[in-house]
């Protein structure tokens, strides 16, 4: 942590790019190593006041007819990670006949993180 580097490229899809926008994902090719590893945060110059939170709001479609409550083990997965989650708060948007769109404050599992 608190460690600096300048960035020499960034590869988007195998390829060089000069340019990229939010959301996309890229790889930074780094002038040091630093020994960072996927799922490190890089930050541009002097941020400070950076929260590091393991909970967070969602907003989940289900396709079920069924109830779900807070007990129901829940993992998060976003591209190649998944982690697991305890559910805290439920709270219904917009329940249709085929779908509900619920907000979900959950609670990452810190020692949980895995790789697919």
């Amino acid at each position: 942590m608190g460690s600096e580097s300048s960035v020499v490229s960034i590869l988007k899809s195998s390829q060089s790019a000069k340019r990229v926008s939010k959301h996309e994902s890229v790889g930074l090719v780094l002038e040091d190593s630093l020994g960072s590893r996927r799922g490190t945060i890089v930050l541009k110059g002097n941020n400070e006041g950076i929260i590091s939170s393991n909970s967070l709001r969602a907003i989940v479609f289900l396709f079920s007819k069924d109830l779900i409550d807070k007990s129901l083990a829940l993992t998060l997965r976003c591209s190649t990670q998944a982690v697991n989650c305890k559910i805290l708060k439920i709270e219904n948007i917009d329940i249709q006949d085929e779908f509900k769109i619920l907000e979900l404050e959950i609670e990452l599992e810190r020692d949980s993180l895995s790789r697919f």
